[in-house]
This record gives structure tokens, sequence and C-alpha cells, in this order.
């Protein structure tokens, strides 16, 4: 008997009413953001699963004051104005 056998044996003799657990699941929707697969805890949090649809919310505007922001991220193409530097420079180069 190998160990993994020996060991699969004692877990259910242990624990006779624990199952595997599924791991099949699908997403509630399909989320339109092209980065979505790169962002694990997405996934990992099943944050997708409780919607039939992303919730209709109004646009928000949010001010980030930073060192700097990358324009070039295909994420905030299009969606970033123009900054102030409070310290001299550029505002889009980080420091």
């Amino acid at each position: 008997m190998t160990r993994g056998v020996l060991a699969a044996l004692v877990m259910a003799l242990v624990f006779p009413h624990a199952g595997a657990a599924a791991v099949e699941r699908r997403l509630a929707f399909v989320p339109e953001d092209p980065l979505a697969a790169k962002q694990w805890y997405l996934l990992a949090n099943r944050a997708f699963d409780f919607w039939p649809a992303p919730p209709l919310l109004p646009p928000v505007r949010v001010a980030v004051i930073d060192s700097g922001v990358d324009r070039s991220h295909p994420e905030f193409e299009g969606k970033i104005v123009d900054g102030k530097s409070f310290v001299g420079g550029s505002p889009y180069v980080d420091r």
C-alpha cells in the first residue's frame, strides 16, 4: 500500500463526512476589464459570484495625490486629466 493511499484511508476514517471540494464554478458575469484575469484576488474571494450583471453605478471621479501616475497604462488611458505639481517638475514623472 502506498503512502498516498494509506493517508487517504486514514483521512476517510478520521473524517468520514468530509468530501472533496467542488472546484468547478462559473462567473455570474464576465468583467469587461482586460486585466481582470491578472487580478488573482477577484477570483480568490469570489468577487464575481454574486451579481447576475455588473451593478449600474454612476461614474465616479477620483483624485489621486501621488508622486506620479503612468498615463500610458491601458486602464488609465483617456481617464486622466492634466495634473498639478506642487513641488515643481512634471506631475507625471515618478521620483
